[in-house]
């Protein structure tokens, strides 16, 4: 049996599945024509892509072998605890300072990381999404939201 890169191989099986996922429940729906698509065709389009991208990372896995990545438990739960607090500060904070302290916790599970690394970052990310979403989008997300 020829050597196969685990990590890639289990990546390649995660990715396919989600292509069978979104294939399978875009056939519920009506796919449309190329030039009046339906409300299946995105979500076919993509579960057809994933599957592809899939196999293509299944065969780039051949003749390669790796061990599997060490866990980094502080960097797991710095990135969990980031998104729980999003999930918790936004409808109570508003956008950007949700965004900065999300940054912050996740910046923690990063040793290498310096406080002005962590702040220059929180800014950037905060502004950058502030100006994506509520801006160019306009997605009625409040900016910022008095808590009290």
């Amino acid at each position: 049996m020829p050597r196969m890169d685990k990590v890639e191989l289990l990546a390649a099986a995660f990715m396919f599945a989600v292509g069978v996922f979104f294939f399978v429940g875009a056939l519920d729906y009506q796919v449309g024509t190329m030039a009046r698509t339906g409300p299946g065709f995105l979500p076919l389009a993509l579960g057809i892509a994933a599957m592809i991208l899939g196999v293509l990372i299944a065969i780039a896995a051949r003749g390669q072998e790796t061990r599997w990545p060490e866990l980094a438990p502080r960097a797991l739960v710095a990135v969990l605890g980031a998104i729980l607090a999003f999930a918790l500060l936004l409808p109570r904070l508003g956008l950007v300072p949700s965004i900065v302290i999300t940054v912050l916790i996740a910046v923690t599970g990063n040793r290498d990381a310096t406080p002005l690394f962590a702040v220059v970052t929180a800014v950037l990310l905060s502004f950058a999404c502030w100006l994506l979403f509520i801006q160019g989008l306009g997605l009625s997300i409040p900016a910022f939201r008095n808590p009290f």
